[in-house]
């Protein structure tokens, strides 16, 4: 399975109520690839507003995800997504801190849609260097 298809399987249909299919699920993203694994965690972090879970639930899932999640940004990350799931954001300049952070690890597109998502970007400061990183990408 390729990320592609990963993330067509859980888009928008995370078994945040089943955690045993959902653990299943973070390790299965862990075979397929780390930006799997970030796909994963973005799904927890920012469910559809059409489901309904508790922020309990999505802690701890984040805890299972973590468990299961051996890189460099895995930390920083799900700190981010324990944030959000608590209905707080992070400020501009640690958002934009980690997205040079994340700048350096090519490909980990769900790692920066969490941050840039998580701040209240009002001046789109972020979006800029969102774009920047990912034409980086694209051209290394």
């Amino acid at each position: 399975m390729n990320e592609t298809d990963f993330n067509d399987l859980i888009d928008g249909k995370f078994p945040y109520h089943d955690r045993p299919l959902a653990v299943a699920l973070i390790e299965q993203a862990n075979i397929v690839s780390t930006n799997a694994m970030f796909i994963t965690l973005e799904e927890i972090c920012r469910p559809p507003k059409s489901v309904k879970v508790k922020a309990e639930t999505l802690l701890e899932l984040i805890d299972a995800w973590s468990a299961r999640m051996d890189h460099p940004l895995s930390k920083p990350i799900s700190s981010v997504a324990r944030t959000m799931v608590s209905g707080s954001r992070i400020t501009v300049p640690r958002a934009a801190a980690l997205m040079e952070e994340i700048a350096e690890f090519k490909g980990q597109y769900a790692a920066l849609n969490i941050v840039y998502f998580s701040s209240d970007d009002a001046d789109d400061l972020l979006e800029a260097r969102d774009r920047a990183i990912r034409l980086k990408w694209s051209m290394q």
